[in-house]
């Protein structure tokens, strides 16, 4: 199961402002999520997603993968540094 990078990572491509992707509004929209779910990502309350949506996310954003998400080789989540 993949693990957030760190929400940092996911800010960097979602909100208002230069450098910015598009919204969170706009991520929930595309990849058929619920506002709240992108925010509890972008707010660290969720660390941790299916392969599926955290493929969505980046393929949505633009964002290579293992720029926001991380597994290790096997597929098993690694903690993300504090």
């Amino acid at each position: 199961m993949p693990v957030l990078r760190n929400a940092e990572a996911l800010r960097s491509y979602v909100g208002r402002g230069p450098g910015r992707v598009m919204t969170g509004s706009e991520l929930a929209r595309r990849i058929g999520k619920s506002r709240s779910t992108v925010d509890h990502l972008l707010n660290g309350r969720m660390v941790s997603c299916t392969s599926e949506l955290a493929s969505a996310i980046e393929k949505t954003l633009g964002a290579p993968a293992g720029v926001i998400f991380v597994t290790d080789e096997h597929g098993a989540a690694i903690r993300p540094a504090a």
